[in-house]
C-alpha cells in the first residue's frame, strides 16, 4: 500500500493532468496510470509529429521523457554527433540514448513545482521536442 505522501502526490498531479486539456497545450490524450503509481502518459502533437511524454514522479524529481527517434546501426554515429551538438544548445532538457532510441529528457525538482510551473515546463519540453525532432529527422533523411 502506497504511503499517504505518495497518494497525495498522485492526487496533486492527477489534478494537473485533468486540467491539461483546458491549458491550451496541444494535448491529444492523457493516460492516467493505476492508483498509487507515479507515472502518467500524455500524448501531444506538434507540426511534425504526434508523440507520447511519460511523466514520472521519482524521489524528489518530476521527469518528462519522450522518444525522438529510433535508430539503426547505419546512421547512429552521425545522428549521435548531431544529438551532442543539439545538447549544447538545450537549457533544461537533454537528449539521451535509451533502449535503442534517442529520447528527450527533462527533470524538475518536485518540491519546486506548482500547477503553473508544470504547464510551463511541459510547454517548454513540447517546444524543445518539436525543434530537436525536426533536426534529427532531417539528418536521418539526409543519411538515407
Amino acid at each position: 500500500m502506497p504511503s499517504k505522501a505518495v497518494l497525495a502526490e498522485v492526487e496533486r498531479i492527477n489534478g494537473w493532468m485533468t486540467g491539461l486539456k483546458q491549458s491550451g497545450l496541444n494535448v491529444r490524450s492523457i493516460d492516467k496510470r493505476k492508483a498509487g503509481q507515479l507515472k502518467w502518459r500524455v500524448q501531444m502533437i506538434h507540426r511534425l509529429a504526434s508523440y507520447w511524454i511519460e511523466v514520472t514522479a521519482q524521489g524528489k524529481n518530476l521527469n518528462f521523457v519522450a522518444v525522438l527517434l529510433r535508430f539503426n546501426n547505419n546512421n547512429t554515429q552521425e545522428i549521435s554527433r548531431l544529438a551532442l551538438r543539439l545538447n549544447n544548445k538545450l537549457v533544461s532538457s537533454h537528449i539521451a540514448v535509451q533502449s535503442g532510441c534517442f529520447v528527450l529528457k527533462q527533470s524538475t525538482l518536485n518540491e519546486d513545482i506548482s500547477e503553473r510551473r508544470f504547464y510551463r515546463d511541459l510547454t517548454n519540453f513540447h517546444q524543445v521536442h518539436e525543434y530537436v525532432y525536426g533536426e534529427l529527422v532531417k539528418k536521418a533523411r539526409q543519411l538515407k
